[in-house]
Parts: structure tokens; sequence; C-alpha cells
């Protein structure tokens, strides 16, 4: 009973806290502050974490069974490790920002991308031809970097979803669904990939 009337105070504080920010993917929702992360969903792999002693949350990012946190002091990831996805590299240098998909987690840092975990679509393996990356989003088995040339995406690509179209205008920001991938620039939204339930058609009122 002390332990359930914690858990309800914990999660009072974090919702009545200026700096509260929610997350949410695969099977799991996230709310975290500065300092503390409550997750509830599914903890079939013990993603569902209650940890209050990070120092300086910056980032944080769910997966199918696992999550990433990213503070003042590295990253750390917890959940599902069975392709390696929460082993984190220690050549980290600097990060800042942190993505994660199905089975693969992805990490921008001083010194460009780097990743980790299932590579069976080569979608750890991080294309050379990298420019200045500015922020990386992961889909199921694919990953996508938005750079100083544009969007470049690489792993999965059976339903299309690395193949970027030739349009994009200074695209700002970049996200990822399980199998398709979207670029907001300065023309309103591009999609491509899996267009199940028109999930890739943008509504007209979405473009310039």
């Amino acid at each position: 009973m002390m332990r359930y009337l914690i858990g309800i105070l914990f999660f009072m504080a974090l919702t009545h806290t200026a700096h509260s920010r929610v997350v949410a993917g695969g099977h799991l929702t996230c709310q975290y502050d500065r300092k503390a992360v409550q997750c509830w969903g599914s903890n079939l792999y013990g993603q569902a974490i209650n940890i209050q002693s990070f120092s300086h949350i910056l980032d944080i990012s769910t997966g199918g069974g696992h999550l990433c946190v990213l503070d003042e002091d590295g990253v750390w990831c917890f959940g599902d490790n069975a392709f390696g996805q929460t082993s984190v590299p220690k050549n980290l240098k600097n990060p800042k920002q942190i993505a994660v998909g199905a089975y693969h987690s992805c990490a921008l840092d001083g010194e460009g991308v780097k990743c980790w975990g299932n590579n069976e679509f080569d979608q750890i393996n991080i294309p050379k031809n990298l420019n200045n990356p500015k922020q990386i989003a992961l889909g199921l088995n694919h990953s996508c970097v938005l750079d100083e040339e544009g969007v470049k995406c690489w792993g999965n690509n059976g339903r299309g979803q690395t193949s970027v179209p030739k349009n994009p205008n200074n695209p700002k920001q970049i996200a990822m669904g399980t199998y398709h991938s979207c670029a907001l620039d300065e023309e309103g939204d591009k999609c491509w990939g899996l267009d199940e339930d028109g999930k890739t058609m943008v509504p007209n009122n979405h473009k310039k």
C-alpha cells in the first residue's frame, strides 16, 4: 500500500511540474521532468521505468520493447536487449539527441550519428555521405537523418519508406512511422512509404 501511494504522489508531482513532458511509442507512455521519469504500459522487458535520479534529462525516445533516456551524463537504455538495442556504445561524444526503433537505437553526438542493435536490414549501417546531421528519426527497421543536404534514409525499404522523394524543399523536421516517413519543409508536409489507411496522403490544408 505504501509503495502504491508513493507512486501516486510521484505521478502527481510530475503532473504539476512546469517542466514536465510526455512521450509515447510502441506499447509505452512516459512522463518526465528534469530528473525523473515514470512510464506505464507494457513492462514485459522492464521498460516501464520509475527513476527519479537522472541528471537533467534532455531527451527520451520509446520503441517496441525498450526506451532510451539522454541526460547530462549520457545515454541510458532500458528494456528488451535481444539485439543489443539497450547496450549503449561507450564511444558516444557529447550526445545531443536519441531515437529508438523497434529493435535498434541511435544517437546524434558531436561526431555524427551512431547506432546499435538489430542490423537485419542494415538499419544501423550509417551512410558515409551525411553532412552535418541535425536530427535523426527511426521507424520499425529503418533510419532517417536530416542534414545540410536534406533527408537521407537507410534500412528496410520494403514499403518505400527509405525512398526519399526528390522534392523536399529545405526540410526542417523529420518523423518516422512503422513503414513510412515524413518531412516538414517550406511547402508543408511530405510523406512516403506504406500508404495503408492513407497515412502518406497529406491533406491539402497541410500543403502550401
